[in-house]
Parts: C-alpha cells; structure tokens; sequence
C-alpha cells in the first residue's frame, strides 16, 4: 500500500476527489455568472428594432414557404 501514490492512498483519495468535485463546480459557478452578466447587457433601441424587423421578414417567408408547399400537395 506504501508504493500507491498519495492521491491514490485509501485516507487522501476522498479529500483528493472532493476537491476536484469543489474546484469544477467554482469553474461552472464563474463560467455561468459570465453568461448571466452577457445575457444582462441592454441592446441599444435601434438593434431591437432591426431584429424585430428581421424577426418580421423571416416569418413572412417561412409562411409563405409552407403556404407553397400545401398549395402543391
């Protein structure tokens, strides 16, 4: 049992873990506060508008899309 390395003794190995498990969660925890703080940023008015639009347009087409192709079957 002496020539185990430490992390793989039987007494160090659930601490060794735990702290992986720890350290892994912090790196999730900052990585999806990062998210949270991009998702936050206000869009100007006129990028609102623009995507409404574009919104707009690509739904108009997807109907008229589906409209064709019912009108041919």
């Amino acid at each position: 049992m002496a020539s185990l390395p430490p992390f793989l003794s039987f007494s160090s190995f659930p601490l060794w873990l735990y702290s992986l498990l720890i350290q892994s969660n912090l790196l999730d925890s900052t990585k999806r506060i990062q998210k949270k703080k991009e998702k936050k940023k206000k869009k100007s008015k006129t990028q609102r508008i623009k995507e409404r639009i574009i919104g707009k347009k690509t739904e108009k087409k997807r109907k008229k899309k589906n409209h064709r192709i019912r009108k041919e079957s």
